[in-house]
């Protein structure tokens, strides 16, 4: 029946490859727009983008910990934030990198289609990238977009599109420096002149929007407290490797750590990826030294997770199609390693397109539909943890009080320390907006002893994707406050 389908659509001139890419595409848009919640990573750079002046925004980003394109890109965005709703403008803006990542993956790659169509529905590629709304997704057009101008006659196009891969993301930023090794070392520095010249500028303005300035203590946390040590290299090799290609047969090593298991997984998948690039060397050569700056960025800067490390599943898949522009039509058995490789991302994400169907991703929304119908604008709400309530702020359109200081907030800067009012503070808080009570929302049940005069009103603690639980009290000061 599949293939008398594809035989009439070739009659009337519709190719396989543009119908498999709009069937990805129609399965994105209805778990995307159908099923998915946002939780507190998706609303920040939204919320610091609609909120924040162009210069407030960009001298902000050192505490993000990621450059501005995504943010710039948003920006755009928010100005339709009055007329539309706002998770659907950000599913939107999220749509369109992903949708033209697809296009040109089916329409412009030159790997076998079989190749593609288990790239595309990997994990990484159909949901944490395509799926959830983070900047991720242009790193992924714009590395694809690189490979697909770089095989025209484009003086500088692809070079402009190095210096913006640099300005996504951290890990966008070592595949373009990837991508420019490999252009220097295959082609020579005459030959890619512009690519060094714009590829230099990016990684200049990568280091100066990133470069962390400011509480020294705050920032120590996010990064590796020693510069080096067998354990961390263990731990980025495992969960590079075998979190990756073998996603969903271990356990998350971020949470879970080194296994001997792990250890043997990630073994096998270096050697598996190193055979599909056995047919050119440089191409081998470049796998193996950017697999290496990975890991070692992990090991001694940041050791990240599971979102961050399909970045080498991205980078693998770059190389591959290098490899088939090089080669030419590879060995057949080339193509299958690729697919065995694909196997279980493909498996996990059928599991998680599943949970996203039959869980909330976050609570955060149906919060938020409990905060517009019973609580007025004049009531204050106090938030026990802005980090961990954005959230349901955002989805409400509403601006919750964070403490000490007493203001509202909508986005936060991460790593700063969480702090824990007290119950007069609490009480001060209420006298001080002339308010005859306070609600108070927390990711978690609060201290009964610490907080006694506190009571629980509603709780949003259903089984979710991302555990983003809210609960709501009530400090009642005048007893009429119900």
């Amino acid at each position: 029946m599949v293939s008398l389908a594809f035989k009439f659509l070739t009659a009337v001139n519709i190719k396989k490859e543009r119908l498999i890419f709009f069937a990805f595409l129609a399965c994105l848009i209805f778990l995307k727009f159908g099923f998915h919640e946002f939780w507190k990573d998706e609303w920040q750079a939204w919320l610091v983008a609609r909120d924040m002046s162009l210069s407030q925004m960009l001298s902000f980003l050192n505490y993000e910990g990621h450059p501005s394109l995504w943010y710039l890109y948003l920006k755009g965005w928010t100005v339709f934030s009055n007329l539309i709703a706002e998770d659907m403008l950000l599913n939107f803006a999220h749509l369109i990198p992903v949708a033209l990542s697809l296009f040109l993956l089916f329409e412009r790659f030159e790997m076998p289609l079989r190749d593609k169509i288990f790239i595309a529905a990997s994990y990484f590629i159909f949901f944490e990238y395509g799926g959830v709304n983070r900047g991720y997704a242009l790193v992924v057009m714009l590395s694809i977009l690189y490979l697909v101008l770089s095989k025209g006659n484009h003086k500088w196009w692809p070079s402009i599109i190095l210096l913006l891969i640099f300005q996504t993301e951290v890990y966008g930023a070592m595949i373009a420096l990837v991508l420019l090794f490999y252009g220097v070392y295959q082609y020579g520095f005459n030959a890619n002149k512009n690519s060094l010249l714009l590829g230099s500028l990016g990684l200049l303005l990568f280091v100066l929007t990133v470069y962390p300035r400011g509480n020294e203590d705050d920032f120590s946390r996010a990064y590796q407290e020693q510069l080096f040590s067998l354990e961390n290299l263990g731990l980025a090799f495992q969960g590079l490797l075998a979190n990756t290609f073998g996603i969903g047969l271990i356990a998350d090593t971020s949470a879970s750590g080194l296994s001997g298991f792990g250890l043997v997984l990630s073994a096998i998948c270096l050697v598996l990826t190193s055979l599909v690039f056995m047919e050119d060397r440089k191409i081998l050569i470049t796998w193996l030294l950017g697999l290496a700056g990975f890991i070692l960025f992990c090991t001694m800067i940041y050791n990240g997770g599971i979102r961050q490390w399909g970045m080498l599943f991205l980078l693998f898949v770059l190389l591959r199609e290098m490899s088939a522009l090089k080669v030419g039509t590879p060995d057949a058995r080339t193509s299958w390693l690729v697919i065995a490789l694909c196997l279980a991302p493909l498996v996990h994400n059928l599991r998680a397109c599943y949970k996203e169907i039959t869980l909330n991703f976050s609570n955060a929304k149906d919060a938020a539909a409990f905060v517009a119908e019973k609580i007025p604008e004049n009531v204050p709400i106090v938030s026990l943890n802005k980090f961990e309530t954005a959230a349901a702020g955002a989805y409400a359109r509403r601006k919750f009080y964070e403490l000490p200081t007493g203001e509202p907030f909508t986005y936060f800067k991460w790593l700063e320390k969480v702090y824990l009012p007290t119950q007069s503070e609490l009480i001060l808080f209420a006298k001080y907006k002339k308010a005859k009570g306070l609600i108070i929302i927390s990711p978690n049940p609060v201290d009964e002893k610490r907080f006694p005069l506190l009571r629980l009103w509603k709780k949003f603690d259903a089984e979710n994707f991302k555990s983003e639980d809210f609960y709501f009290y009530v400090l009642d000061l005048s007893k009429g406050l119900s």
